[in-house]
């Protein structure tokens, strides 16, 4: 049994062909459009994977490297404001960033000087007020 379409396929190639253009180009919008989800809790930037670090608001995998390259070059960051230390994270990034990033307890390095105190002149007695006001 051979069925002849005498050409119903040239007809409709055009039609074809743009619906194709037309469904390819809602769905490369909607993928450019998709919102990420910010985490629920801030995230640790001195502990923080590649991953974590991509699901903030304004990082993607470019700045994500960036700020664990920093990490390791310069040690774990001691606030939260040493993020726009990372190139191209300057204030309005730092402000979407602001409440869902932390720093617990950053581990200092043998190269790392202690935070120096208000007042003290010499880490020797920023070391005994800091002693003195746990007590």
């Amino acid at each position: 049994m051979n069925v002849k379409l005498s050409g119903l396929g040239y007809k409709f190639a055009p039609t074809l062909l743009s619906l194709a253009l037309v469904l390819a180009l809602a769905a490369g919008c909607i993928a450019q459009t998709k919102k990420k989800i910010p985490p629920v809790r801030p995230v640790d930037i001195n502990t923080a994977s590649l991953e974590q670090l991509e699901q903030l608001p304004g990082i993607g995998p470019v700045y994500a490297k960036r700020i664990i390259e920093y990490r390791k070059e310069s040690g774990p960051f001691r606030n939260v404001d040493e993020l726009m230390a990372v190139k191209g994270i300057g204030e309005k990034r730092m402000e979407r960033l602001r409440k869902y990033v932390t720093v617990k307890n950053p581990t200092p390095t043998p190269d790392t000087k202690p935070p120096k105190q208000p007042g003290a002149s010499s880490p020797l007695e920023a070391a005994s007020a800091t002693k003195t006001s746990a007590e």
